[in-house]
């Protein structure tokens, strides 16, 4: 009993150590850019053409994670470790705990972070979970009901199991629906925004070609032709000013200068209208 129990613990160990290792390397991890690659950091294009300057840009296997788990390190840290205790601690980062912004990971690769993990669950309850419940039962039938702590243990190692497994098939069923933030939202998102980009960039471009029209030498006809639409539709403007500027034309009026009538009966005689 003891030998079986030990298998199962080096099992599950090993599942874990798997799980974290595999999740690193498939979501967390950066890869050296390529030298003579083209790599797009902060909006700008950057020509990698030494080892140095591959160095300085590592890129991101999944886009869309190592920039979340930048913005989240002491979070995105703690579960990887806590990782090592049981692989489903990593189901933390899409939890939605409380809608904090740490517990709504995203990644470029949702789907496959969901199938691998499903795969992963059934192995794991057909070796693991399954053989706790046995050795729970079968230790159930051995132990007497002298030893009331073991028996304790037993109990809960069988129940929490069996919690587990039912809590998985809840999860499956909504496993789909609980990804459709990263896998369907962000792909929409994604290409909404390369259409409004491409709009932008679009117009930017017509802008350019017509300014570039206008400063070159050969569009003093278009510039000439602006000028007496303007002229058209405005015609000529003339403005009132306040201060005589000795140009001829009549100043603007004041309207504070105004005489209102009647004026107070008390201060009528004082005032001269």
């Amino acid at each position: 009993m003891f030998v079986l129990t030990l298998l199962i613990f080096l099992c599950m160990l090993g599942f874990h150590i798997y799980w974290l290792v595999w999740y690193t390397r498939t979501f967390h991890k950066t890869n050296l850019p390529e030298i003579g690659s083209r790599i797009v950091h902060k909006g700008k294009q950057i020509d990698i053409d030494s080892e140095k300057q591959a160095l300085k840009y590592p890129q991101p296997v999944d886009k869309l994670f190592r920039p979340w788990a930048n913005k989240h390190t002491i979070s995105t840290y703690a579960i990887l470790g806590l990782t090592v205790v049981h692989f489903k601690v990593t189901k933390m980062f899409y939890s939605r705990f409380y809608m904090f912004d740490m517990f709504k990971a995203h990644w470029e690769h949702a789907q496959l972070l969901r199938e691998r993990q499903e795969k992963i669950q059934y192995i794991y309850l057909g070796v693991v979970d399954s053989l706790l419940i046995i050795i729970g039962i079968v230790g159930l039938a051995i132990v007497g009901l002298v030893v009331n702590q073991l028996w304790i243990t037993l109990i809960e190692t069988i129940v929490l199991s069996i919690y587990l497994i039912i809590l998985q098939f809840i999860e499956k069923y909504y496993i789909k629906r609980i990804f459709e933030y990263t896998e369907k939202d962000d792909k929409n998102k994604t290409s909404e925004a390369m259409k409004k980009y491409a709009g932008k960039k679009g117009k930017k471009l017509k802008m350019d070609n017509l300014f570039s029209k206008i400063k070159s030498n050969s569009s003093k006809s278009f510039h000439t032709k602006k000028w007496d639409n303007l002229m058209e539709y405005f015609g000529g403007r003339r403005c009132k000013s306040m201060i005589e500027l000795s140009t001829g034309w009549p100043t603007e009026e004041d309207p504070r200068h105004v005489k209102t009538w009647p004026i107070s009966r008390d201060l009528e005689h004082e005032m001269e209208i």
